[in-house]
């Protein structure tokens, strides 16, 4: 593995800041069609958390804006306005509840309202913005790794043609949730401890699967740091990736409190059809089609994503390093063991060692790496498609 503390050349910034603003302008193109072409969802005048956001962005949101909130968007909108809810019906049993999601986004939802912003159109623009500084960031990362810039061209082109890329414009928390996952892990290997634990913390709040992404990589730096060669991993370097770790053990000492249970929001993610994470939760997701036999839709298409990541792993330990290859490892176990391949894709937004190998390998097969993006960009605007008409995308 190449010195992490090594200085991007000045031309390959250029370079990567030309190819993630590329990316921002085709964010900037499909915001106008989500908004023209997307379906604005009835208020149907029921009291459930859906309705009760619906009608806080009917009263409060640009027509624009109201046009990109579908599934969890929903939630966000009725966590920042109402705070966290237990509901229950009326056999007494659990429902769906906003519990489930972290707070980083209804966060930032409320500040912009603070400052006089529009919270509901801040949103989508500060996404666009986070969006672009994550692959920025994809590609200082990818660079630091390597040392090459065709490789950190292509990992973030190839990120940017990824099916489920244009959540990271939705009203969602993956756009934040990355930018801090890859400035923290970026910024941590070039040895500034402490912005990177901010960043990693930062990242436990918005994205429930930093944890497994930081988990992972902290157990891989502590391989490197005991092997001490070829990757001569610093001590301290294992310190920045527990930010993420302590945010979430914070707000499980939060619902413990609040609900009287830190698992609580283990327990309502079971309501979406999602076990406690167990090691026969990865086996049934890995061989969905064999052991559940019930995928359809986008859930063949999540499914097929899931070996490339999984099988790339060994190599991304032989040419990255332990830390990043058990990154990607936390982070798909993480997401697999619930016994549910559902939104496979869109969590894997997060595997920036995925995109940074997929990178390695398209410097050296340029035309493959054409079609591939070529084919990924339509399956990305069948997605946006399904996404901004209510019907499940991700």
């Amino acid at each position: 593995m190449t010195d992490p503390t090594t200085e991007i050349p000045s031309d390959t910034r250029l370079a990567l800041f030309k190819v993630a603003t590329a990316g921002l302008v085709l964010h900037l193109l499909i915001l106008p069609a989500g908004a023209r072409f997307g379906l604005i969802e009835p208020i149907q005048n029921q009291p459930t958390p859906k309705d009760q956001a619906l009608r806080i962005l009917a009263s409060e949101s640009p027509g624009w804006a109201q046009a990109w909130y579908h599934w969890d968007s929903l939630w966000f909108v009725h966590l920042s306005r109402f705070g966290y809810q237990l509901q229950v019906g009326t056999d007494g049993l659990r429902q769906q509840s906003n519990i489930a999601f972290t707070p980083g986004l209804p966060l930032v939802i409320q500040a912009l309202a603070q400052i006089g912003l529009n919270p509901w159109s801040g949103t989508i623009l500060l996404n666009m913005l986070a969006a672009f500084l994550a692959r920025l960031g994809i590609g200082f990362a990818a660079y630091q790794a390597t040392q090459c810039q065709k490789t950190a061209i292509w990992s973030v082109v190839l990120f940017t043609a990824w099916p489920w890329q244009f959540f990271l414009v939705a009203p969602y928390q993956e756009a934040c949730g990355l930018a801090c996952v890859v400035w923290s892990v970026y910024l941590g290997r070039r040895q500034s401890y402490l912005p990177a634990f901010l960043l990693s913390f930062a990242a436990g709040l918005f994205r429930l699967n930093a944890i497994g992404f930081f988990g992972g990589f902290l157990a891989g730096t502590s391989i490197e740091i005991v092997r001490k060669k070829p990757w001569r991993a610093p001590p301290g370097s294992v310190f920045f990736s527990t930010g993420a770790i302590v945010s979430w053990l914070l707000l499980l000492l939060y619902f413990y409190f609040e609900f009287g249970d830190a698992r609580i929001s283990i327990l309502i993610q079971q309501t979406w059809n999602r076990h406690e994470p167990s090691l026969m939760g990865l086996l049934e997701s890995m061989f969905s089609p064999l052991l559940q036999k019930k995928l359809t839709g986008t859930g063949w298409l999540d499914w097929f994503v899931v070996w490339p990541v999984l099988l790339i792993i060994p190599r991304i330990w032989t040419r990255l390093g332990p830390a990043w290859a058990m990154a990607l490892a936390g982070l798909a176990a993480q997401s697999l063991s619930t016994g549910s391949v559902m939104s496979f894709g869109r969590l894997m937004l997060l595997g920036v060692p995925f995109f940074v190998f997929s990178g390695h390998i398209a410097a050296s097969k340029p035309r493959l790496a054409i079609v591939v993006s070529a084919v990924s960009v339509l399956v990305q605007m069948a997605l946006l498609w399904r996404y901004i008409h209510g019907l499940f995308g991700g």
